[in-house]
């Protein structure tokens, strides 16, 4: 007996713009390796007048053609082109090139008003901290002078931290978000998923730069222990503020204001970003002595 088989109906079946400019930047990738005029030809895929503005580079093609891009190019229209074509989001995702991602972002700052309304903006210094992109983290903080805490983003870091077997219970941390500030809790609960998921000199590197970018007290031994006790063992807990205090420099048993010196950095960073200068060139324009330079620049 002779089976029929039916099947859905499809209505209509379409092919995302990316698509073909995808292929299209494979072709354009195969003649830049055989090619001499390699800078010409990558021009000429981000400035075709075919391509829509709503399509991409894939991460493959950007990695292939930024490093004939950096450092030669100087052009800032070839440059601005080109990043209209990149998704800076997977870029920092799925990079720890923190010259290239320098490279681009110091053209994205010098056209801000080009890319203000257009570009798809979050947290890049969270997105570094869950994807362990430790080493584009100093790169960023020259393109802004602090991360942006948003209390409400702490569930993304805590999604990311109950993969760790050995981190904190979703109960205790529950428990410490009762007694805690938001944003000390954020900050609590990042330290934690930079101890449980990659505990390296660059993750203790991250921190230093980020706390001497904020202006916050430094978490005390005291509220560590008060939010953790009920769930990891006294030695986890001091391994915990052993590493955070190496990082930063600091063993702070009490939670004291951050000095005058440190708070006047941190105003100084702000108003810097706020005039859209690019971090370090702002610090230069300053003319302050070369150690007080490095103070700013978060070298010290």
């Amino acid at each position: 007996m002779e089976k029929i088989f039916r099947s859905r109906h499809i209505g209509k079946i379409t092919v995302h713009p990316n698509f073909y400019f995808t292929a299209l930047s494979s072709f354009v990738k195969e003649a830049v390796k055989r090619s001499g005029k390699k800078l010409k030809m990558i021009k000429w895929l981000v400035t075709f007048d075919a391509v829509t503005e709503d399509v991409c580079l894939n991460n493959q093609h950007v990695l292939y053609f930024a490093k004939y891009m950096y450092p030669e190019v100087t052009e800032s229209a070839f440059v601005k082109a080109f990043l209209k074509k990149l998704d800076l989001y997977l870029w920092i995702t799925h990079n720890d090139r923190p010259e290239i991602l320098e490279f681009f972002l110091y053209y994205l700052r010098q056209n801000w008003d080009t890319f203000k309304d257009s570009t798809k903006w979050y947290e890049p210094i969270e997105v570094c901290i869950i994807n362990k992109r430790f080493l584009n983290i100093s790169t960023i903080l020259k393109y802004k002078d602090a991360p942006r805490i948003s209390p409400e983003d702490t569930d993304w870091l805590i999604c990311r931290l109950q993969l760790e077997r050995e981190g904190p219970s979703l109960d205790v941390l529950r428990e410490a978000k009762k007694w805690m500030s938001p944003r000390r809790y954020y900050l609590m609960v990042q330290i934690l998923l930079i101890f449980f998921t990659s505990p390296t000199i660059s993750a203790a590197e991250c921190l230093r730069l980020l706390w001497s970018s904020l202006p916050d007290a430094f978490l005390s031994l005291e509220e560590i222990e008060m939010a953790l006790q009920a769930g990891l063992s006294s030695e986890i807990i001091r391994a915990v503020y052993d590493f955070y205090s190496r990082a930063v420099g600091m063993y702070p048993t009490s939670v004291e204001p951050r000095s005058l010196k440190h708070l006047s950095r941190v105003t100084v960073r702000r108003m810097l970003w706020e005039n859209g200068c690019w971090i370090p060139d702002g610090i230069k324009l300053t003319g302050v002595p070369r150690e007080l330079e490095s103070f700013l620049n978060l070298e010290a």
